[in-house]
């Protein structure tokens, strides 16, 4: 049973997906697998700044983080390292240690990447900028570069090595007016697709994750073509195999404004663009994460055993939690 205390003696042989209570109406913000025991969500206040819960393998636990600035938006799409490592954007950058929280840079930002400790990714979030920077922290000091085009605006960042690092997102209106960024990061500095070419005009993408550097998924909206309303928008499937990136395949549904995708192993892949789908290592397929929550709105791994995703109720706007775990079967008939 999820939040049992102590040590599970006796676990199920496959990981599931468990319904959990919500009593702190989560889910409205990205979320953050870091292990078994340990994963964060985000809770927005009553009018008020948004604020960290940290689930500790018991409860769900409130942390009362003040704002660094004013702006009603905190944090956003946390990344960690591990337990005593996980860093926060939003109107300035905060850093959990394990004890605490630390702030090692005064600005403005939407997401962080980092592939270790010494390794991070900082998106600035600065509005009205006509130019993207990220921000590299090396465990010592922290470098900014700058992607050289007006009104590229980065919303996802993946990479599978500290000279391998993809940025994702749009330049100018996203939109049909628009197109999609699409960055590589190789160790020296950040290089920009051509984004006037057909494959890339009025496309914009929001979320990617990889399971190896080469093996990247990233959803991205096409806004040239028209989906089952009529409307302008669909969204295609990118895949990068180490060489090239190519549309793996459309996915048949109208385009939302939450995106999400995560997964615990190369064959096991969730993604969310208004629609729950799955890739099993073959085909991506309308899959639900459980017979009674047909849509999810983010979702996060630590490991192919252990994740958690916020599902929208079928009737309604309520979110449900999801704990992707090995049960514990302690106490169960046969469990020994």
């Amino acid at each position: 049973m999820t939040g049992a205390a102590g040590a599970c003696a006796h676990q199920a042989s496959k990981p599931t997906w468990e319904t959990l209570s919500n009593p702190l109406g989560l889910g409205q913000f990205p979320i953050l697998s870091v292990g078994p025991r340990d994963a964060w969500f985000i809770v927005a206040g009553s009018g008020g700044p948004t604020h960290p819960v940290r689930w500790d393998g018991t409860s769900f636990a409130p942390l009362d983080v003040p704002p660094i600035r004013t702006q009603p938006s905190f944090v956003s799409w946390p990344w960690g390292s591990g337990p005593d490592d996980v860093w926060f954007a939003g109107d300035g950058v905060r850093r959990w240690t394990g004890v605490g929280f630390t702030t090692p840079l005064e600005m403005s930002s939407r997401l962080v990447f980092g592939l270790g400790p010494s390794d991070v990714w900082i998106v600035d979030g600065t509005l009205g900028a006509t130019k993207q920077t990220l921000v590299h922290w090396d465990g010592s000091t922290f470098a900014s570069f700058t992607l050289r085009l007006d009104g590229v605006y980065i919303q996802a960042v993946w990479g599978g090595a500290t000279n391998d690092v993809w940025a994702f997102g749009s330049v100018g209106v996203l939109g049909v007016t628009g197109s999609l960024a699409l960055a590589h990061w190789d160790g020296t500095g950040w290089s920009l697709a051509d984004n006037t070419t057909a494959m890339m005009t009025s496309r914009g993408a929001k979320v990617a994750w990889g399971s190896s550097r080469q093996n990247i998924w990233a959803l991205v909206d096409n806004f040239a073509k028209s989906n089952s309303t009529g409307t302008a928008g669909v969204t295609e499937m990118w895949h990068y195999d180490g060489s090239a990136w190519t549309i793996f395949t459309e996915l048949a549904s109208i385009p939302v404004d939450t995106r999400a995708i995560s997964g615990g192993a190369a064959d096991d892949v969730w993604a969310y663009n208004g629609t729950s789908w799955h890739f099993d290592g073959a085909t991506w397929s309308p899959r639900f994460v459980a017979t009674d929550v047909p849509r999810i709105g983010f979702i996060s791994h630590s490991a192919a055993d252990e994740g958690w995703a916020t599902g929208i109720a079928p009737t309604g706007t309520s979110r449900i939690l999801l704990h992707f775990h090995r049960a514990c079967l302690d106490g169960q008939a046969g469990s020994n």
